[in-house]
């Protein structure tokens, strides 16, 4: 089922589902995993086991804002993360941005 949604693997990551959790793993699965579960964040995908999704660190990238400001606004991440979230947008962008743009209207 992740694979119809994702695409299976994609720039070396493997994506699959462990206990109704979507899970996306790369070389360090504690730091590189992005989850999606329906009862977190309305199903978004987020960075590990936080609250925070990668809709929205892709987005302050998108207005410019560097690595290492992420990071210090974000104390619980780690530049894996960063990488883990930019990977995982390259592979899932159009699902990010629905993401943020409902998380948007929504506000």
């Amino acid at each position: 089922m992740a694979e119809s949604l994702l695409g299976g693997e994609a720039q070396g990551l493997v994506i699959g589902y462990e206990g109704g959790v979507l899970r996306i793993h790369g070389d360090d699965e504690a730091t590189r995993s992005i989850r999606s579960k329906a009862d977190v964040m309305g199903g978004d995908a987020c960075i590990r086991t936080t609250r925070i999704p990668v809709w929205l660190v892709v987005r302050h990238k998108q207005l410019g804002i560097s690595d290492e400001r992420i990071l210090a606004n974000y104390p619980g991440l780690a530049a894996a993360d960063l990488i883990a979230a930019w990977d995982f947008y390259a592979a899932n962008a159009e699902r990010v941005e629905l993401e943020r743009r409902s998380h948007e209207e929504a506000a």
